[in-house]
């Protein structure tokens, strides 16, 4: 008994400390139910609700749980709380001489009754499990007992009346008028599916009993005054893309268990837990994510599965909790910062067509989808912060490239993770009109030769000059030269260019020019260079989109080092001397010697290095 009390008391603390780290909804919100409505949950033989003067009487004791939001709109469980299997009872208050009707556990079980002269009827109840009864003023359902898509709205309650069903709403909506209580019945059934599309303006939109193994996903649930899916009893089903739009969102009762739900929007909308509702998860870990809570308000400064790496990631960086009207709380560990409006599409890798998935707060469009890579286009409001979060099956490749306009995002991003099944490419970037660049496999290559092979770095020459060489199945003509940059950094001027066999190899080659003093100073003052051998990787795309790559390497050197060693001495003097007089169809042309890239060694060059020698360029 002492350590059971222990325990108890350390659950108690841990749950303390929890909250303080935990994005958590006020407790008021989560219990408040919908304006409008009464609810009493309460055991004994008299239950009233005086706001719409209902009254139930038993004559056995009974737990009831009693809601209603009108005078003729109720709906009660009700199970044994002694050794009865049944009980008179007695409804009291409604319309004198009035029709209403009764269903219990499921649409389609539907009983009509009058009530008499003062508005009363007594019924026996079965108590032999419990049982859920709900009543109202008007008769109508549709039974689906087949596979159905939608060709327009529909202003009735549908009820689901066979396993191994998809109902594809197609993008119309079910859609109340105040006189029933569910928009879909899901009762005793396993694998049902309900999709794409609307349900809205019912008491309930969705409502489960004893359901298992089903899915419920980009279904839009707004205006259900009461909840917009109660899971009275629903087991191993996922609920994944949907927007919940205010009121009570998701309704767990009783034993719902194993559900996961993830990828959900949920606006100015909340969770209420009833009965012994078990464990249930709210997020489909990391770096997947959870749901989008607009009540949330933690910060993204982090990424990682402990959220402790600097960088963001689109998801928050402390879980967030849903506070239960009686039961406790359940938790988003993964919260997402921002709605879950995915873009479907596919790109071909290694001649496969594998499904993306884009996130994104920015208007996504002219989406080309090529040989390995993905481009698209994002805009925003000029000076606002983007994000993109493009999520890709793991298929065998490691060679995931991003670029913002040809050029790499501000570091640290792209931040790509992966949970065993999808990369999460995540990154951020100031909002104008950017093209977007995703590579997910090695780009085609491309045989580069960049001129001159050896770059003085503090020459005035205007061009560096790249001559780019595709594999035999492209056509250099095809290259598009405003995508084509320098090391990623610098974009390839588009005049002049122009198609030749530079090598004389007989294969066409793209001849393109780079500013040459953007690039020597990003050699020497950037990267730090003034002497040795320099990799320069010309990347770029067909008009079809298709990527290409290719790199070679260069010499680099400061004035009067004629061998790039970093030290002007006895040797560039000599190297230069010998060259002298010669150009490069000479038999003692020495292109290094060549210190002015003029075509020629003549006096310049001895006397450049002359007058730089014993200078050491660290």
């Amino acid at each position: 008994m002492k350590m059971k009390m222990v325990s108890t008391v350390f659950i108690l603390l841990l749950v303390d400390m929890l909250a303080i780290t935990f994005n958590v909804i006020p407790s008021s919100v989560a219990a408040e139910y919908p304006p409008g409505f009464e609810v009493l949950d309460e055991t004994g033989t008299h239950f009233e609700l005086p706001r719409f003067n209902i009254s139930i009487t038993t004559d056995t004791t009974v737990r009831m749980f009693l809601r209603a939001c009108s005078s003729e709109m109720i709906s009660y469980f009700i199970e044994n709380a002694s050794d009865a299997t049944s009980t008179q009872l007695t409804l009291d208050y409604l319309q004198p001489f009035t029709t209403y009707y009764m269903y219990e556990d499921s649409c389609v079980n539907e009983h009509s009754f009058t009530t008499d002269d003062i508005g009363s009827y007594t019924y026996t109840q079965d108590l032999s499990e419990r049982r859920h009864v709900f009543i109202q003023p008007r008769s109508s359902t549709i039974y689906i007992s087949e596979s159905t898509t939608l060709q327009s709205d529909v202003h009735d309650t549908v009820a689901i009346i066979s396993d191994n069903i998809v109902l594809d709403l197609n993008g119309y909506d079910i859609v109340g008028s105040g006189y029933w209580w569910f928009g879909v019945d899901v009762v005793d059934r396993n694998n049902v599916t309900i999709k794409n599309g609307g349900i809205r303006n019912m008491f309930l939109g969705i409502y489960l009993g004893n359901c298992n193994n089903s899915v419920f996903s980009n279904l839009t649930m707004s205006s259900n005054s009461f909840s917009s899916i109660e899971m009275s009893t629903a087991w191993n089903s996922l609920f994944i893309g949907n927007t919940f739009i205010s009121g009570i969102a998701l309704e767990p009762g009783w034993d719902s268990s194993g559900n996961k739900i993830y990828h959900n929007n949920f606006i100015d909308s909340r969770v209420a837990f009833y009965g012994n509702t078990l464990f249930n998860e709210w997020d489909d870990g990391y770096p997947s994510g959870g749901n989008y809570w607009s009540y949330y308000t933690g910060l993204d400064l982090y990424h990682g599965l402990s959220q402790d790496i600097p960088g963001g990631d689109g998801i928050g960086d402390s879980p967030y909790a849903l506070v239960s009207n009686n039961i406790g709380s359940r938790i988003d560990h993964y919260p997402l910062m921002n709605s879950w409006t995915p873009i479907e599409t596919v790109v071909k890798v290694g001649g496969t067509d594998e499904p993306v998935t884009i996130l994104s707060n920015t208007t996504i469009g002219q989406i080309v989808a090529t040989k390995n890579s993905f481009k698209f286009t994002s805009s925003g409001l000029t000076g606002q912060n983007g994000y993109i979060n493009l999520v890709f099956p793991m298929v065998n490749t490691s060679n995931i490239s991003v670029s913002i306009d040809h050029k790499k995002p501000a570091i640290p991003f792209p931040i790509i993770t992966t949970n065993g099944t999808c990369y999460f490419i995540y990154f951020e970037f100031a909002l104008s009109t950017h093209i977007v660049t995703i590579q997910f496999a090695p780009a085609t290559p491309a045989t580069v030769d960049v001129d001159p092979d050896a770059l003085n770095l503090k020459s005035s020459g205007e061009w560096i000059t790249g001559y780019i060489e595709l594999a035999e199945e492209y056509d250099v003509n095809d290259i598009d030269v405003s995508t084509v940059m320098l090391n990623g950094t610098f974009p390839a001027e588009l005049q002049p260019s122009e198609v030749g066999d530079h090598d004389g190899d007989k294969v066409f080659d793209l001849m393109v020019k780079f500013n040459r003093t953007e690039v020597s100073k990003y050699i020497c003052d950037v990267q730090n260079i003034k002497y040795g051998n320099v990799t320069l990787t010309i990347k770029g795309e067909l008009y079809d989109g298709t990527l290409f790559e290719g790199s070679d390497v260069i010499k680099v050197r400061m004035p009067g080092d004629v061998n790039c060693d970093g030290k002007v001495d006895v040797k560039d003097v000599s190297a230069a001397a010998k060259a002298y007089g010669t150009s490069p169809n000479c038999p003692r042309w020495n292109p290094l010697a060549d210190l002015n890239e003029d075509g020629k060694v003549d006096v310049r060059d001895v006397s450049s290095a002359c007058a730089n020698y014993g200078k050491t360029y660290t």
